[in-house]
């Protein structure tokens, strides 16, 4: 150890500033030569004193371990162990699994950080040690369990000559010790501990050493103030108080910027808890706020805002696993790994469209579109590539892919390999898979290269990958998929810290790194009682007095409640000025402010107003009090005589409920964007699967004579074949045990559906899906009826019914009386005379199997289930001629249909509900948001109504 000055800071970001400040002073200073202090991080001072002795000769490499885990390796091997015990007593089955072993670790490292004194001198504790200290605590599952395996872990130690990060620290205080009366080690004169809100065991028995060699050694207050301006912020919720804490960051840079170089600003954004997503909110609320406030590029909307200097600075860093580049090379492994494993369609989208997967943009967007359109709700990509090699499966993936798919399904690879073989075969794949390596870009706004934040994630992963390889876990040998889950482990634990052009003058940070930093501006968030203090978190494997005795982390509501109040009144004096927030509201429970808020609090402010909110100032500089002008905008262009009615059938649905959805929704194709895929088997398929049974079973049989005729053993058989048939085609798109429940279902349902049939009178299926084509106000339409029945018993002029099969629900009652709601069904009058009956066949789990239609007469034409006899309705009203009133309801209902096709067609689109229409019916609208209800509702209400027939906004 040189002679001198030695400083151990907290933190790395303690350094940097105390090494920036010891430059500034001595820079400034007249002296001209200036001894310099040496800064370090408590690790840092320990790596560099061992890596010293070595060096001199002090340490020879016998007294070295052979191996130091890494809390990962350690972890793991905790991991293996459990895993062992499980097998070899079932009891602790509920026990086995990864938070388990990480919690066991801490157990281990609470001992020899807290529970074993530095006195006498054991690295490792010893079996009476171990037992010793599960005194009076050995009755519990989970101390007998702890007990076994931690004598079975330092066996391993022991036998492996390995330490871990807790014993390694303890032999390092040991050889230091031991080397403490050679006279040629040097001391520093002065030892100064800064930052520090409390010390560790190691720490203490490390100073009482200094001072035995006469070191002075103090601890340096970093206080800003004496007399702080403190102020408490009361929020709605967690969105309210990251929103204001960015724009108040934001507002105080510009106002500390205009007396000082923005280099020099400090503004500081601490919280207890960076969990959850709030350090993503805050940093998304920031870039908006500074990007208002000083026009800086937000970083999510092009790569040049990637490479200038940033306004801020998040000290947390970001779990690896998250990182974009990273999440795209994890996407990759798995797929190469386990080209047999389903992936779930999302997954697969999203590595699909990802900007770091190779092949051509627009090809992969195309397939992504084509492919949310059948709706699969998993992928086996190896089966992708088949129906890729088919000219008719529509299926076209880029080039660049296809041959690396192929060349993995060529691949031979042993079924085990060690962690150093599949590191090396997942580089292999990665760059077989050109991931993040883009080249020429042939479409606008493909990526061409990597901005210098990619390409820091890019070699941070690989770097981690490299040494994945070379980390000592068992089992040794493992399947791919094995190490794969471990790797997102690792990756899951590996924090990633960008590096940043010059110091940011607005530092995100948690309360621990915040340690001995001192601030122009401060704003500490999250100020519940459920935060700050930590809530008590002892380790269920160890004594929980033994750990309240010795004050360990975490071990009971006192020691963290004193912790917090140290905590608090050294961030009270670490900025002149400091904003304290919590939220009132998380969800619909309330919370209530920590019990420290009193200590900061001179004067609490009242929960936030509107003038308060942020944007309020743009809502001030308009000029509300000037009168608003009301224009009706409610034509569209028309559509041109002679092209195909847009939307088909859907949008005369649509226009008969709110016109001005029709046009959004179809006309400018709001609901053409990107479907979204569900998990289960989606409606349609269902749907249509229920469609094609009945036709492929009606084309075989044809009439109600055939039907009869079956048996039902027949039946069932004939039935579930079909059934069968067509869900296997989805067999590697869906659960295997989620088709095996369908197909029960839908023969089910389809035989309940036939059983309905055969109660009716005598019909022949003369006409299966049949496309027919029509004009309507001069646009072409082209509709497919679902089935044309010829009824045995009836007139000629009534003798066909056409039949809509619906496994959803619906109603004959929407065709008539009132005005019409489903145009679906009266459409189909234009394409085919003599109807008798017009209705839906309805298959629902839920609600059964019946017929819902109109009927000319019901006593000629029997259709078990909910039906509107329209002779019989026209008697009951004393219709002079009820014989006609079937006539001119078809009329009626053909007349509407041509007075929906041709609103649509001179471009009608006003925002109103129909008659009888309510908003529910827009719930489902693609244009939702774009409708605006409640705008409208309000204009509604504030517009004089002139014209009686607008009944509703």
């Amino acid at each position: 150890m040189p002679d001198g000055h030695l400083i151990i800071a907290a933190n790395s970001r303690l350094t940097r500033t105390l090494t920036q400040e010891t430059v500034t002073h001595v820079t400034a200073s007249e002296t001209q030569t200036r001894e310099t202090p040496e800064i370090l991080t408590w690790e840092q001072w320990w790596q560099q004193w061992e890596t010293r002795q070595v060096i001199q000769g002090r340490l020879s490499p016998d007294q070295l371990p052979d191996h130091v885990l890494t809390p990962f390796e350690a972890t793991q091997q905790w991991a293996w162990l459990l895993h062992k015990q499980v097998q070899a007593a079932p009891d602790y089955a509920l026990f086995d699994g990864p938070d388990t072993a990480r919690e066991l670790y801490q157990a281990w490292c609470l001992l020899h950080e807290n529970l074993l004194p530095y006195e006498p001198e054991a690295v490792i504790a010893s079996e009476a040690m171990l037992a010793h200290c599960c005194d009076g605590h050995n009755r519990s599952a989970e101390s007998r369990l702890w007990q076994t395996l931690a004598s079975a872990y330092r066996q391993q130690l022991m036998d492996k000559n390995w330490l871990d990060a807790p014993t390694h620290q303890r032999w390092r205080y040991q050889q230091l010790k031991t080397l403490a009366g050679s006279d040629d080690l040097a001391w520093p004169k002065r030892l100064t501990l800064v930052g520090f809100d409390e010390w560790p065991p190691s720490m203490h028995a490390l100073v009482t050493l200094f001072r035995t060699q006469g070191v002075t050694v103090d601890e340096r207050d970093r206080a800003v103030t004496d007399t702080p301006d403190s102020r408490v912020k009361v929020l709605a919720d967690a969105q309210a108080e990251w929103q204001s804490a960015a724009h108040w960051a934001a507002k105080t840079l510009a106002d500390l910027a205009q007396h000082k170089p923005m280099s020099q600003v400090r503004i500081g954004l601490v919280a207890p808890d960076w969990q959850g997503g709030l350090q993503r909110h805050l940093q998304t609320a920031l870039e908006e706020a500074l990007y208002q406030q000083f026009g800086q590029p937000m970083s999510a909307s092009s790569d040049t805002a990637l490479a200038q200097p940033s306004l801020v600075n998040a000290s947390q860093g970001q779990p690896m696993s998250q990182l974009p580049v990273v999440s795209n090379a994890l996407a990759t492994l798995t797929l190469a790994f386990e080209p047999d494993r389903p992936i779930s369609y999302q997954a697969w989208s999203e590595w699909l469209c990802s900007p770091y997967t190779a092949g051509d943009l627009s090809q992969r967007l195309t397939l992504d579109k084509r492919l949310r359109r059948w709706q699969w709700a998993q992928v086996r990509w190896p089966s992708l590539l088949v129906q890729a090699q088919a000219a008719e499966s529509g299926v076209r993936l880029p080039r660049t892919l296809v041959h690396s798919f192929e060349q993995t399904l060529s691949d031979k690879r042993s079924e085990r390999m060690t962690a150093a073989a599949f590191a090396t075969q997942a580089q292999t794949l990665l760059t077989r898979f050109q991931w993040a390596a883009p080249t020429a870009a042939s479409d606008p706004g493909e990526k061409t290269s990597l901005s210098s934040h990619e390409q820091q994630q890019k070699q941070a992963f690989l770097d981690a990958l490299a040494t994945f390889g070379q980390l000592s876990l068992q089992p040794s040998r493992q399947r791919a998929a094995q190490w794969l889950t471990l790797l997102r482990r690792y990756l899951s634990e590996r924090l990633h810290q960008p590096e940043s052009l010059g110091e940011a003058p607005i530092q995100i940070m948690g309360m621990l790194e915040a340690g001995g930093q001192t601030f122009d501006a401060l704003w500490v968030m999250q100020m519940t009682d459920q935060k700050w203090p930590r809530p008590p978190k002892p380790n269920a494997f160890l004594p929980v007095t033994l750990q309240r005795d010795r004050q360990c982390p975490r071990s009971s509501v006192e020691r963290e409640y004193d912790y917090a109040m140290g905590v608090t009144e050294r961030l009270r004096h670490a900025a002149p000025i400091s904003v304290w927030s919590y939220p009132c509201l998380e969800g619909e429970a309330r919370l209530l402010p920590s019990p420290l808020i009193t200590r900061v609090q001179s004067g609490a402010e009242a929960s936030e107003t509107p003038s308060d909110a942020p944007g309020s100032d743009l809502l001030a500089s308009q000029a509300l009090d000037d009168a608003w002008v009301w224009v009706q905008d409610d034509q569209a262009p028309p559509v041109p005589a002679g092209e195909d009615l847009p939307g088909g059938v859907g949008i005369l649905t649509a226009q008969s409920q709110c016109p001005l959805m029709a046009f959004l929704d179809y006309r400018l194709g709001a609901r053409y964007g990107l479907e979204t895929v569900e998990e289960g088997v989606p409606r349609h398929h269902l749907g249509t699967l229920v469609h094609e049974v009945l036709e492929q079973f009606w084309r075989q049989h044809q009439t109600q004579q055939r039907l009869l005729s079956l048996s039902q053993d027949q039946l069932r058989e004939d039935v579930a074949e079909r059934v069968r048939r067509g869900l296997a085609d989805l067999g590697d798109h869906y659960p295997a045990s989620l088709l095996t429940l369908e197909q029960q279902r839908l023969t089910e349902l389809i035989l309940s559906w036939l059983a309905l049939e055969a109660q009716r009178s005598p019909f022949e299926v003369v006409a299966f899906e049949q496309a027919y084509p029509v004009t309507l106000a001069q646009m072409r339409l082209h509709i497919k009826i679902d089935r044309v029945d010829a009824l045995a018993g009836t007139d000629a002029e009534r003798r066909h019914l056409l039949l809509d099969y619906k496994t959803g629900r619906a109603r004959a009652k929407d065709l008539w009386p009132g005005p019409l709601k489903a145009p679906q069904l009266a459409t189909y009058l234009y394409a085919l005379d003599q109807v008798g009956a017009l209705g839906y066949g309805i298959l629902h789990s839920d609600d059964g199997v019946r017929f819902s239609a109109l009927v000319a007469d019901g006593d000629e034409i029997n259709l078990p289930g909910r039906q509107t006899d329209v002779t019989a309705w026209a008697k009951k009203a004393g219709e002079d001629a009820p014989a006609q009133a079937w006539s001119a309801v078809l009329q009626d209902l053909k007349q509407q249909v041509w007075a929906l096709a041709q609103s649509i067609q001179q471009g009608e689109a006003p925002m109103c509900l129909m008659p009888e229409r309510s908003e529910n019916d827009l719930a489902y609208a693609a244009s939702w948001l774009a409708l605006r209800l409640p705008e409208a509702r309000n204009q509604w209400e504030q517009v004089p109504h002139t014209n009686e027939q607008d009944d509703a906004p």
